[in-house]
């Protein structure tokens, strides 16, 4: 038995477990986001959106109680290649995607039902969307 403890890599050190856990801390970020969408607290959506012009964009065009239910139902870590280092010069560490079902009322009286898919990417900082805020 001395063996597994000597001979086997470390289970947290193992790339695709790494990989697992870093997909749900994007799908953690997303479901926070849209929660803020969702329910109108938007200092709890804005907190991911990286650009101040995108997000102020964000905080002047929401409308109240267009939102009837959003679920956030995947998300997805893109590849890394192999050669790929976090330098101090690296200013993008990881990109995903997020799949998302959104329940809107448009123009006040038609019930729309969507899927969104979102690019989101990881900095130092965390994890935002990419492009526009909402």
């Amino acid at each position: 038995m001395w063996w597994l403890a000597v001979g086997c890599p470390k289970v947290d050190s193992e790339p695709w477990r790494m990989d697992v856990k870093e997909q749900q801390v994007l799908f953690e970020a997303a479901e926070e986001y849209w929660l803020g969408v969702r329910w109108g607290e938007l200092g709890r959506s804005s907190q991911y959106i990286e650009d101040p012009l995108e997000r102020a964009r964000f905080l002047n065009s929401y409308v109240s109680g267009q939102y009837i239910d959003i679920k956030v139902l995947h998300a997805e870590l893109a590849p890394i290649a192999d050669d790929f280092e976090i330098t101090p010069d690296t200013k993008v560490w990881r990109t995903g995607t997020v799949y998302v079902q959104i329940e809107q009322v448009l123009n006040g009286y038609k019930v729309d039902n969507t899927e969104q898919k979102q690019e989101w990417h990881r900095t130092a900082e965390g994890w935002f969307i990419v492009g526009e805020g909402s």
